[in-house]
């Protein structure tokens, strides 16, 4: 399922909506992460078009953030290496992992939960 947020006061050119650069890019993006992360489940995928990012939600409501204006091969080794070395996304349980900044991988995990939360809602005010 792929949600779209819409602000109905404000016109919105479906060209810049559907860019076929940003929906390949998301393509490639759950197609990677299904093929690099063994058992993984993406249960909703929701797309910022001004913040032009897509968040990946896992069926163990881990959020996953990534940029879509950013090279995409770097932050899906970024995420296939957090898996493999250092945490495993399918057992743990982490609220959410930014991929988004360059050389750098941010998460927050349940023990911080609350914070998490509201660390998402304060950018995208949605969560």
């Amino acid at each position: 399922m792929l949600v779209q947020k819409f602000d109905k006061n404000k016109f919105i050119d479906y060209k810049k909506i559907l860019d076929p650069t940003f929906i390949n890019n998301i393509k490639l993006i759950v197609d990677s992460i299904k093929e690099n992360i063994i058992k993984i489940n993406i249960s909703e995928i929701k797309y910022y078009i001004t913040e032009r990012e897509v968040h990946l939600k896992t069926d163990k409501k881990t959020i996953l953030i990534f940029n879509l204006n950013s090279n995409i091969k770097e932050q899906i080794e970024k995420i296939a290496i957090l898996n493999k070395e250092h945490i495993n996304i399918n057992k743990n349980s982490i609220v959410y992992i930014d991929l988004r900044v360059k050389n750098k991988v941010f998460y927050c995990t349940t023990e911080k939960e609350y914070q998490c939360y509201q660390n998402l809602k304060s950018i995208y005010s949605d969560k």
